[in-house]
Protein backbone atom coordinates (compact mmCIF):
# COMPACT_ATOMS: atom_id res chain seq x y z
CA UNK A 1 0.00 0.00 0.00
CA UNK A 2 1.47 3.16 -1.15
CA UNK A 3 0.32 5.76 1.72
CA UNK A 4 2.42 3.49 4.15
CA UNK A 5 5.52 2.99 2.08
CA UNK A 6 4.98 7.01 1.89
CA UNK A 7 4.89 7.15 5.59
CA UNK A 8 7.72 4.92 6.14
CA UNK A 9 9.81 7.13 3.86
CA UNK A 10 8.93 9.51 5.36
CA UNK A 11 10.03 8.86 8.74
CA UNK A 12 6.19 8.94 10.31
CA UNK A 13 6.13 5.14 10.96
CA UNK A 14 9.09 3.27 11.78
CA UNK A 15 9.35 -0.58 10.05
CA UNK A 16 10.46 -3.36 12.13
CA UNK A 17 11.24 -7.16 10.19
CA UNK A 18 8.94 -9.44 11.92
CA UNK A 19 11.89 -11.90 12.60
CA UNK A 20 13.45 -9.08 15.24
CA UNK A 21 10.76 -9.73 17.55
CA UNK A 22 10.68 -13.13 19.92
CA UNK A 23 7.98 -15.38 21.54
CA UNK A 24 5.17 -13.78 19.31
CA UNK A 25 1.77 -15.16 20.10
CA UNK A 26 -1.61 -14.77 18.94
CA UNK A 27 -3.73 -12.74 21.59
CA UNK A 28 -6.96 -11.44 19.40
CA UNK A 29 -8.17 -12.15 16.18
CA UNK A 30 -11.14 -10.36 14.45
CA UNK A 31 -12.38 -9.58 11.13
CA UNK A 32 -10.30 -6.65 10.46
CA UNK A 33 -7.48 -7.16 12.56
CA UNK A 34 -5.25 -9.70 14.66
CA UNK A 35 -3.25 -8.93 17.89
CA UNK A 36 -0.39 -10.22 18.76
CA UNK A 37 1.65 -10.45 21.88
CA UNK A 38 6.11 -10.65 21.50
CA UNK A 39 9.28 -9.37 22.90
CA UNK A 40 11.38 -6.83 21.15
CA UNK A 41 15.25 -7.04 22.70
CA UNK A 42 13.92 -6.76 26.45
CA UNK A 43 11.00 -5.46 25.92
CA UNK A 44 6.99 -6.65 25.64
CA UNK A 45 5.53 -5.63 23.00
CA UNK A 46 2.04 -5.75 21.03
CA UNK A 47 1.91 -5.97 17.50
CA UNK A 48 -1.37 -5.11 15.08
CA UNK A 49 -1.62 -6.30 11.89
CA UNK A 50 -4.44 -4.96 9.90
CA UNK A 51 -6.19 -7.67 7.59
CA UNK A 52 -7.16 -6.29 3.60
CA UNK A 53 -8.39 -8.15 0.39
CA UNK A 54 -9.58 -10.84 1.48
CA UNK A 55 -7.84 -11.39 5.01
CA UNK A 56 -4.21 -10.93 3.51
CA UNK A 57 -2.10 -9.57 6.48
CA UNK A 58 -0.43 -6.23 6.85
CA UNK A 59 1.60 -5.77 9.92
Amino acid sequence: MQWIEDSINKKFLKLYEFEEFKNVNKIYDGQCLEVYSAVYKSYRVAIKSLLYNNNESLI
